[in-house]
C-alpha cells in the first residue's frame, strides 16, 4: 500500500492514472445520482456536490496534462534518434508522442480561454476539433504499440483433445506468469482509451456510464501496471 500511495503522489504518469479513476467514477456517480437521490437523503451524494468536484478534478487532469508535455516530447526525440527499431515502430512512437502533446496543449488553451482571455469564434471550434482528433491519432498508435508488444509475449501451442475426435488441437495461449500483467493490462488500458477518443471524436454516440466504465478500466490498469513494474 505504501508503494501503490508513493507512486501516486511522486510521478506524474501516477497522478494522471489516478485522477483519471478518479473523475470517471464520478461520471459514473452523476449517471446514477438522480436515482440514488431517492433513495439516499444524504448531502454529499447530491448531484450538485459531484459536478463541483468534478470540475475540481478537472483543473487537476489539465494540469497534469501540461507536467505530461515534456515527457511526451522527450518521447518524440527519443523516437526519432532511436534508428534501430523497426519504420513502424518508431512512426507509431512519433505519432503517438506528436497526439497527446497536441492534444494536451490545445485542451489546455480550451481551458484558459474560459478563465483567462479570449479565442475568437471561428478558432476555437477548430483548436477543439484538432484536439480531440490529434486525441484519437495518439490512442489508436499507443493500441497498435500494445498489439505488437502482446503479440510478442503470447506463444500459442496445440495440446490433444481426447474428448473429441473430431479436433486435432487446441489452441491454447501460454502467458508467462511475470509478463501476464505486462502483456494484458497495455492493450486493455489502449483498448478502452481508445474507444473513449472515439465516443469523444463524434463518431460514436456513447453515454456517460459506458465512459464511466472505460476511463476506470483504462486509469485503473495503467495505474496497475505502474505500480507492478
Amino acid at each position: 500500500m505504501r508503494a501503490f500511495l508513493d507512486t501516486i503522489t511522486n510521478t506524474s504518469a501516477g497522478q494522471d492514472k489516478f485522477l483519471k479513476v478518479v473523475q470517471n467514477i464520478i461520471r459514473l456517480l452523476l449517471s446514477v445520482s438522480l436515482s440514488w437521490r431517492y433513495k439516499c437523503r444524504l448531502r454529499w451524494l447530491d448531484k450538485a456536490f459531484f459536478m463541483r468536484l468534478r470540475a475540481e478534478i478537472g483543473v487537476a487532469v489539465k494540469l497534469t496534462r501540461v507536467c505530461s508535455v515534456p515527457g511526451h516530447l522527450q518521447q518524440l526525440a527519443d523516437a526519432i534518434c532511436c534508428k534501430s527499431e523497426p519504420a513502424l515502430h518508431r512512426i507509431l512512437r512519433i505519432a503517438k508522442a506528436l497526439g497527446y502533446t497536441v492534444f494536451a496543449i490545445g485542451d489546455v488553451v480550451n481551458y484558459l480561454s474560459t478563465i483567462a482571455f479570449t479565442i475568437p469564434s471561428k478558432w476555437k471550434p477548430r483548436i477543439a476539433r484538432a484536439s480531440v482528433h490529434a486525441l484519437l491519432l495518439a490512442t489508436v498508435c499507443q493500441f497498435m504499440l500494445a498489439t505488437i508488444a502482446s503479440t510478442r509475449n503470447i506463444k500459442i501451442t496445440y495440446r490433444q483433445d481426447s474428448h473429441s475426435l473430431k479436433l486435432n488441437g487446441i489452441p491454447r495461449f501460454n502467458i508467462a506468469k511475470r509478463q501476464e500483467l505486462r502483456t494484458f493490462l497495455p492493450l486493455l488500458s489502449a483498448a478502452c482509451d481508445m474507444v473513449s477518443a472515439i465516443a469523444g471524436a463524434g463518431y460514436k454516440e456513447v453515454n456517460d456510464a459506458t465512459l464511466g466504465i472505460l476511463g476506470s478500466l483504462s486509469g485503473g490498469s495503467g495505474l496497475t501496471l505502474i505500480v507492478t513494474k
